[in-house]
């Protein structure tokens, strides 16, 4: 594995479940959180950290978490479409145990999911604009 290809999920990283648009995300209680909202709830605290989205649509403006700071969070993988809690089922299950392989990267495993799903960018990985450097440790065993 090669340059941000090598960017891999870790043991404290977020999973959020939850509805979703382009705009925002709505918690469980009904409470809408922007990306400005949540952006300013978790900076410093989503710093190194990748975010995944569970959550129809936020693949198509979760990008706006950077436009504040470009080091927001390592990553965002989220679907760019509507899904249904079938097509999440397998495509999730399919990426966390790719995510506990020491020979894949998260980049891979979202286009996985798009094959999965027979939907080429159904789900983004959505880079950090900033350039770090990239966690190679595997899920399992990480610290």
């Amino acid at each position: 594995m090669d340059g941000d290809d090598d960017r891999v999920l870790g043991q404290d990283d977020v999973h959020f479940s939850c509805h979703g648009n382009e705009s925002s995300i709505e918690l469980t209680d009904g409470t809408k959180l922007f990306w400005r909202e949540l952006g300013d709830l978790g900076w410093p605290h989503l710093k190194q950290k990748s975010l995944v989205f569970s959550s129809c649509l936020v693949g198509r403006g979760a990008e706006a978490l950077f436009h504040r700071c470009k080091t927001f969070c390592r990553f965002v993988v989220g679907p760019t479409i509507e899904i249904s809690w079938a097509e999440g089922l397998v495509t999730y299950t399919a990426f966390y145990h790719r995510a506990t392989l020491s020979k894949t990267s998260s980049r891979r495993d979202v286009k996985l999911m798009n094959d999965i799903l027979l939907k080429k960018g159904a789900f983004a990985f959505i880079d950090s604009p900033a350039k770090t450097v990239p966690d190679t440790q595997p899920l399992i065993g990480r610290r």
